[in-house]
């Protein structure tokens, strides 16, 4: 999702078939934003389970961070399955327009310092949140801070699902 190209019917700057990528200048000028969504949940879920969204982290060889603050928000938000992401339908952006706020489901921070930690404590998995599972879940990600001079920026080199070595967001399902 670009803010520079708001729906499909606009030339993309970036290529369709970037997995993950995240970037914000400042809030007004420029930001890519990424939705995942996952269908089908209920299909092997007992009732009243929790579905847990986890990011395991992609290898250093394997991902582009840049910018002071490449931390990134986290919102779950109701969409149908298999809609087009895109920046006209970013909910942030497009609640901050009318001066509300979308509540942030989880956060995370992809300074190489806080990488290492996650690598060291956890062998690079986080996780950011758990909410009811339903049949689809819809989450979407954009960069918490202005980079100003220095973009915060932060995604995964030219992969495409499936991955290998196993990265990116997933979700865990259970009572």
């Amino acid at each position: 999702m670009n803010s520079r190209y708001p729906s499909w019917e606009q030339a993309p700057l970036h290529g369709q078939k970037d997995f993950f990528m995240l970037l914000r200048q400042r809030a007004d000028t420029f930001q890519v934003a990424t939705q995942v969504q996952f269908s089908n949940l209920q299909d092997n879920v007992p009732p009243d389970s929790k579905c847990l969204l986890q990011f395991q982290l992609p290898t250093k060889d394997t991902q582009n961070t840049l910018g002071t603050q490449p931390i990134f928000n986290v919102y779950q938000v109701a969409r149908e399955a298999g809609v087009p992401a895109m920046w006209n339908t970013y909910e942030p952006a497009v609640i901050a327009v009318k001066n509300g706020t979308v509540p942030v489901f989880g956060q995370v921070n992809g300074t190489l310092e806080a990488q290492q930690r996650t690598w060291n404590e956890t062998a690079g998995l986080v996780e950011i949140g758990a909410t009811d599972c339903n049949g689809t879940l819809t989450w979407q990600m954009g960069m918490a801070y202005d980079g100003g001079a220095e973009v915060n920026y932060w995604d995964f080199l030219g992969v495409d699902p499936p991955l290998n070595p196993v990265q990116g967001l997933r979700v865990i399902t259970g009572c």
